[in-house]
């Protein structure tokens, strides 16, 4: 794992799209099957490493940030304060042991983002990934579901949502508790937070709070996730979140005569 310090660079300079992914990446990032199938992608990509980059990273990226605690305090450290991410219209801030069916399945996110005007959304859960919360996992016939919930393991920003946020993720270390305060952050709103169903992601690996990698990295630094939990819960004087679905959109059904 890296340092706390982190750097970026610019790896290509090509027309600008409207939105930006960003992955928290290691060697074994499952990012790197998007690379072959992203050809009319309708957004850049920033790779933000704890590991080694390799070549193929390089050649496909259009930013590299190295280094950093976190994908959290990358943000932090480089979005807030350089104008190279300034106008993106959407962002979407994932880890690396997320995949996809297809890499297309992102710029549909993207644009039902934009189109429903959403502030901060996440793709659903396919039924074999690892689910923390039931509010996360696909539901079959929906459209997406309205929530006042999405986790911070990949969540899509809007440009305004990420700038309302801003004095909460540069506070933000591991990510755990930042995700229960974007609702009241963001003043409540009923129809602007969604679990997209329409789309679906496979979180690979159990999340493993005593042993698992990134866990250990933090715990390393002398950081204390339930200590995180509980300062950003107490910002707006929580002492318990009730995860909510807010509204639906459903799929269209219809029956038709047969042709005799």
């Amino acid at each position: 794992m890296s340092s706390s310090a982190s750097q970026l660079r610019v790896c290509k300079k090509s027309e600008k799209r409207e939105n930006l992914v960003v992955v928290r990446a290691g060697t074994q990032s499952k990012h790197k099957s998007w690379f072959s199938q992203a050809e009319n992608r309708n957004w850049d990509l920033c790779i933000a490493a704890y590991e080694k980059i390799s070549d193929e990273d390089l050649q496909n990226a259009e930013f590299i940030i190295e280094g950093g605690l976190s994908k959290w305090t990358v943000l932090a450290d480089h979005f807030y304060s350089n104008d190279v991410f300034s106008d993106y219209e959407y962002f979407f801030i994932l880890d690396d042991d997320i995949t996809f069916n297809h890499a297309s399945n992102i710029n549909t996110l993207f644009e039902l983002s934009k189109k429903l005007e959403l502030s901060v959304s996440q793709a659903s859960l396919s039924p074999n990934s690892f689910a923390s919360w039931r509010v996360t996992q696909n539901q079959p016939g929906s459209v997406l579901r309205y929530t006042n919930f999405v986790e911070c393991m990949a969540p899509i920003f809007s440009n305004l949502a990420i700038k309302k946020l801003q004095p909460y993720i540069s506070k933000a270390i591991s990510g755990v508790g930042l995700d229960v305060i974007f609702w009241d952050a963001l003043g409540r709103p009923a129809n602007s937070m969604a679990v997209i169903d329409l789309i679906q992601m496979h979180h690979t690996m159990p999340v493993d709070k005593n042993g698992g990698a990134f866990y250990q990295h933090l715990t390393k630094n002398g950081i204390n996730v339930e200590d995180e939990l509980a300062f950003f819960m107490g910002l707006f004087d929580l002492t318990e979140f009730e995860i909510q679905t807010l509204g639906l959109v459903t799929r269209k059904e219809k029956i038709t005569i047969p042709n005799m």
